[in-house]
């Protein structure tokens, strides 16, 4: 089939803009996948920061419990610390509990914990210590396990980043090489067709009309 004239003229522009348009959906959907990853990072250190802030405030309530078991009197300012340190605690599981990294289990002792340890609720020092002491080494074992996956996601994201580079610049130089050469080829595949219809053109318009001299 026969291209019309404007057609033959638009095709090769129209090509390279295909292939760049094509480039930049494969550009946007790479780093779209590094933002991801970017953003699985970042949740992996707010959820081990939330966690150490919650182990240090469970240690801290720990320490107040078995003060106040001790004291043969009570303590209004011991207990309005504990009630302190169980804020934030409830915060720094609330910031946990937002990145979705934890299981099932996990997600159902912590909030339980929370509400356990919350002296508004009565100080039984017994049921406190006995809470802390199920909560803390839960605690330890989920910062181990933050700190691993940080470590092997640091160490990925490092290799993921170098083979990032690379593949972008590798298919850039490609597509743009490919772009090129279809323009060009396209160029001189219609030129001639064109050249000779506006040759054609040019006659027909001379017959038309003829110069006078």
């Amino acid at each position: 089939m026969r291209l019309a004239l404007k057609h033959q003229i638009i095709m090769a522009p129209a090509a390279v803009l295909c292939l760049m348009t094509l480039l930049l959906c494969f550009l946007q959907f790479t780093y779209w996948d590094l933002s991801v990853k970017r953003q699985q990072g970042k949740n992996l250190k707010t959820a081990f920061i939330a966690l150490a802030e919650a182990d240090m405030a469970a240690q801290r309530m720990e320490s107040i419990v078995g003060f106040l078991a001790q004291a043969h009197t009570p303590d209004d300012k011991a207990v309005e610390q504990l009630s302190d340190l169980h804020d934030i605690l409830r915060v720094a599981f609330g910031r946990l509990l937002e990145t979705e990294l934890l299981g099932v289990s996990d997600t159902s002792l912590l909030r339980q914990s929370v509400r356990d340890l919350n002296p508004e609720q009565g100080v039984d020092l017994d049921n406190l210590e006995e809470g802390l002491k199920l909560l803390r080494p839960n605690i330890k074992k989920q910062l181990n396990s933050l700190n691993q996956q940080r470590l092997d996601f640091g160490a990925l994201h490092r290799e993921d980043i170098e083979s990032l580079v690379a593949e972008t610049t590798f298919v850039t130089i490609v597509v743009l090489g490919i772009a090129i050469l279809i323009g060009i080829f396209l160029s001189l595949a219609f030129a001639r067709n064109i050249l000779n219809r506006i040759q054609v053109l040019s006659d027909s318009a001379a017959r038309m009309f003829p110069l006078t001299r």
